[in-house]
């Protein structure tokens, strides 16, 4: 019963400036992709890079900024699935390559 006093402890200068830090790196966010939110438009090509869906493309459908959400439909099974993935989960697809011809 001696340790109840530790709770109501003071917090340090050197705790809080490593609380302000460890928030501070939460809230960029980085992303494996290294791209920017302003990527993601509606109709772009988009690969998932973490998660259940890691490896798959699809197309984008709906961009949520305030939530950090997009929903991007896939193909699995052969049957077309919308799903819902943090904006860290993806990556815009370059399709500069991309002219139609096999």
């Amino acid at each position: 019963m001696g340790n109840v006093k530790s709770f109501s402890k003071p917090v340090e200068d050197s705790e809080l400036m490593l609380m302000n830090k460890i928030k501070r790196q939460f809230k960029k966010s980085p992303s494996k992709g290294s791209t920017s939110n302003s990527a993601f438009t509606p109709g772009a090509s988009v690969h998932a890079l973490s998660g259940p869906f890691a490896g798959f493309t699809g197309s984008l459908l709906e961009v949520n900024r305030k939530n950090k959400k997009a929903t991007v439909q896939l193909s699995l099974f052969g049957k077309e699935s919308f799903v819902d993935l943090d904006f860290d989960q993806i990556e815009a697809v370059e399709e500069a390559g991309d002219d139609g011809n096999l």
